[in-house]
């Protein structure tokens, strides 16, 4: 459904299936935004997603497969035509799974994602 949405570009449907600590980041950096701009022009919290979290079309998926999983946090392997494969992290909580994006995650030359 997560990739449904994204494909659709529907894009408050895939905020409902990010991890409550993810929209938080998000909400905090539509806040700084707020401040800054005096919310002008006018953005909503999702639209603080950086392009490299997501791949914003399932077209370009060829296969999406489970690669590891203990019942609370499933690793999800998408590949690409390309044959690049990214993938998503995903928590359960509350009887509920959520995608667990790298918001706040150290890249490999030790950078912050802001």
């Amino acid at each position: 459904m997560f990739l449904a949405a994204l494909e659709l570009q529907q894009l408050d449907v895939v905020w409902e299936f990010l991890l409550p600590e993810d929209r938080a980041v998000l909400e905090a950096r539509k806040e700084a935004y707020d401040e800054l701009t005096d919310n002008e022009p006018p953005r909503e919290a999702y639209e603080f997603l950086s392009p490299g979290h997501v791949v914003s079309s399932p077209r370009e998926y060829v296969d999406v497969r489970v690669e590891d999983t203990d019942g609370e946090r499933t690793v999800i392997v998408v590949e690409r035509h390309d044959e690049r494969t990214f993938t998503l992290d995903m928590v359960r909580r509350d009887g509920r799974w959520y995608v667990d994006l790298p918001l706040d995650a150290e890249d490999e030359d030790g950078h912050r994602d802001l």
